[in-house]
């Protein structure tokens, strides 16, 4: 009678509670991937509206300036080119920056850290908030060259400057493969978690 009663509780209410605590798991990262997945479709369109919306914007606004009849205040040739070469250069880096951004922001270290507040709400509101911060830096340039036509720049110089934004964009923007692996991360840490603590459950601790 006595080993029946140890076998009952070595096995039926150390299965349930494994069970139970793997279909919480599953249902969790289910959340984490749908709140990634969600996050990524409102920053999508945030990024188009950012990155391609205000250059356009920008864009129209410049033509208008440069339009004949419109007053304007230009820089003497040395002083411009001085000041077109260097954000030129600033450009170029913030899309060094922007990809740094995006392996530094977009990690499982940031999006997940602190396990414990690592909900949907939480995972979502990390990503949304990195997606921002890249498209701003992506938007730089363009913010430049717009600077650059009151210092007596040409629509060419504006559009350079809008190319580099744009190439920001395709190559920094979050992507779904991004969700991917921070999904792949999630349940991998997860079940490993899941895991260690099954194996630190003893059904008997109560009865000894």
């Amino acid at each position: 009678m006595f080993a029946d009663v140890v076998q009952f509780l070595q096995e039926a209410p150390f299965e349930d509670s494994l069970s139970l605590s793997h279909m919480e798991n599953q249902e969790t990262i289910r959340d984490i991937r749908r709140a990634l997945e969600r996050g990524l479709r409102r920053t999508t369109n945030l990024g188009m509206v950012m990155n391609l919306g205000i250059p356009a914007v920008l864009f129209v606004l410049a033509v208008v300036f440069l339009s004949p009849g419109v007053s304007k205040a230009a820089l003497e040739p040395p002083s411009f080119n001085l000041i077109f070469i260097i954000l030129i250069a600033v450009s170029a880096a913030d899309i060094g920056v922007g990809l740094f951004l995006k392996r530094r922001l977009l990690s499982p270290q940031n999006i997940f850290k602190q396990a414990s507040s690592a909900t949907e709400i939480t995972a979502e509101v990390r990503f949304i908030q990195a997606a921002i911060v890249i498209y701003v830096i992506n938007l730089s340039p363009t913010i430049y060259g717009f600077v650059l036509i009151f210092l007596g720049g040409k629509i060419e110089n504006f559009l350079l400057f809008v190319a580099f934004t744009l190439i920001g964009f395709q190559l920094a923007r979050p992507r779904s493969g991004d969700v991917e692996k921070l999904s792949q991360y999630y349940s991998r840490n997860s079940q490993s978690q899941g895991a260690a603590r099954g194996k630190s459950i003893d059904p008997l601790k109560d009865f000894h």
